[in-house]
């Protein structure tokens, strides 16, 4: 089994935006670029999903070595990419799922969640911003099935909140921060 694999969740095809932002610009490199060498420093097993924008986003990450995971569903809804994902790393104890929009995470805020995971094997570690749970967050193997079985717009968040008992949370203010709108590419270049 592997110990740890990354998911970067990539398929979105970013409609408010007006623009892919998986290709956005930050500090010299692509949101994509951004997020293969984070978690490439986090776990040599790394899958980016694609969906939309997909053979821009796809060259992209090909420059890395991480798998590319294609969700031709992927206007299902984020639950249809998460499962897919999920069931691709069926052989890891535990799957960091992350998104590629979140650029002012520090990679720290990511070792933090690891080693944290590492310490509490069994418990889903989640990061909290504000009074929100959010990714990225750890799940560790027996947690995968209901990964799996998500609907349409469900997140992984709706499962950490109905097993919270069996969850452990590591603040990260920067993550309320994601490129969904005209106005936050503003905010990132002003960063």
């Amino acid at each position: 089994m592997i110990e740890l694999s990354v998911v970067i969740l990539a398929g979105g095809a970013s409609k408010r935006l007006g623009v892919s932002k998986q290709m956005i610009r930050y500090r010299d490199e692509t949101l994509i670029a951004q997020s293969c060498r984070r978690a490439l420093q986090l776990s040599s097993t790394v899958t980016l999903l694609s969906g939309a924008n997909r053979h821009s986003v796809e060259a992209e990450a090909h420059k890395f070595k991480v798998d590319v995971l294609h969700n031709p569903n992927w206007e299902v809804g984020i639950a249809n990419s998460i499962g897919l994902a999920v069931k691709h790393e069926f052989n890891s104890n535990r799957v960091l799922l992350m998104y590629c929009d979140q650029p002012l995470i520090p990679i720290f805020h990511y070792q933090a969640l690891v080693e944290q995971s590492n310490q509490n094997p069994d418990k889903i570690v989640v990061t909290e911003s504000g009074n929100n749970y959010c990714l990225p967050a750890i799940f560790p193997h027996r947690f995968f099935y209901e990964l799996t079985t998500l609907k349409d717009d469900e997140t992984a968040i709706q499962l950490v909140e109905s097993h919270l008992t069996e969850v452990t949370s590591i603040p990260c203010p920067q993550a309320a921060f994601s490129v969904d709108e005209p106005d936050d590419m503003r905010r990132l270049r002003e960063s």
